[in-house]
């Protein structure tokens, strides 16, 4: 592949997705404006989905696949497709969505000089009966995602509806080995504290949910796996703190309050006033208490609440009736 300047390159990582990827691939190839090159990373799939992509490579000598020769995860199996890509703007693609043919040209049309853009998505079952209207609903009841800091403690970037201004590579490549976060939030956190992040309220794509790859905004978390998690998240926050990239008093001070906030979280350590007082007032009230709960209850009475939530959720809905 040789050097392409100002083109649109499209990252796929793959891992057996026979299934539902020439759906994805042919929503990719049907774009209003052309993609200039596809590069798809298998993850050593043990299905059909190598053979599908030299099938279509015979067709379209753009796509490019590289194979593991381990499994190395979404994260580091996305940085290996980036680093063989060549193109100014770079598009993220899972192996079992399906792009309306306008996504591509309405992202290139409105990323300006941003170093990351991102839609909203239709959210369907696997059938592409629509289970949502809006994927970013599921995560922005609790905060905006308008201060860089709110990267820090959620994310509302689907990597699979976001492009990227390859400027924002020089600075984030390679990826740090994260315990649990994943690229789309620590590019958007990067993008958002150069305060070089545009979002669009509008669907691009049908977000595709079913058994194999349900997302943990869509199905029920046991308790234990959150404060797991939470003990995971706080040492990435930590991996992170300490690039250059964030070296600054300021930001220094944000990652401390995100460390408490997940130490908190996994029961490792009881929130100190500053980062009550920073919760009040940035989270939304719900949240807020949400938090309260279960940080600052003991394991067990924490875990019982939590356990009763959905009971009193058609508690509330059978009143209502």
């Amino acid at each position: 592949m040789g050097n392409i300047n100002k083109t649109i390159s499209v990252v796929m990582a793959t891992y057996n997705g026979a299934k539902y990827l020439r759906e994805q691939l042919n929503s990719i190839l049907s774009q209003s404006i052309r993609v200039n090159e596809i590069i798809i990373v298998d993850d050593c799939s043990s299905d059909d989905t190598i053979e599908i992509i030299k099938d279509y490579q015979q067709q379209y000598p753009f796509i490019h696949l590289i194979i593991n020769k381990f499994n190395m995860g979404v994260v580091k199996t996305f940085e290996m497709a980036i680093s063989n890509c060549h193109g100014k703007y770079i598009l993220f693609s899972d192996q079992d969505d399906v792009w309306f043919e306008n996504k591509v040209e309405t992202l290139v049309n409105n990323i300006g000089d941003n170093l990351l853009i991102y839609s909203d998505a239709v959210v369907v079952d696997q059938k592409l009966n629509k289970i949502s209207e809006s994927n970013l609903a599921f995560f922005e009841t609790a905060r905006d995602f308008s201060k860089y800091r709110d990267y820090l403690f959620g994310n509302n970037v689907t990597g699979c509806t976001m492009m990227v201004n390859r400027e924002i590579l020089t600075e984030t490549l390679p990826f740090p080995e994260f315990k649990i976060m994943f690229h789309d939030q620590y590019l958007a956190l990067y993008a958002a504290f150069k305060s070089k992040i545009k979002k669009l309220n509008i669907p691009l794509m049908f977000y595709r949910q079913h058994d194999k790859n349900v997302a943990a905004s869509y199905r029920s978390i046991p308790y234990s796996i959150i404060i797991k998690n939470s003990g995971k998240m706080a040492d990435d926050i930590k991996t992170i703190k300490n690039l250059e990239l964030y070296s600054h008093n300021g930001a220094q001070n944000d990652f401390n309050l995100a460390s408490d906030f997940f130490l908190a979280m996994a029961h490792k350590k009881y929130p100190p006033i500053s980062l009550l007082c920073f919760c009040k007032r940035e989270f939304s009230l719900r949240m807020f208490f949400w938090f309260i709960r279960m940080a600052c209850l003991s394991k067990f009475f924490a875990q019982l609440n939590y356990n009763l939530a959905p009971l009193k959720a058609k508690i509330k809905k059978w009143v209502a009736q």
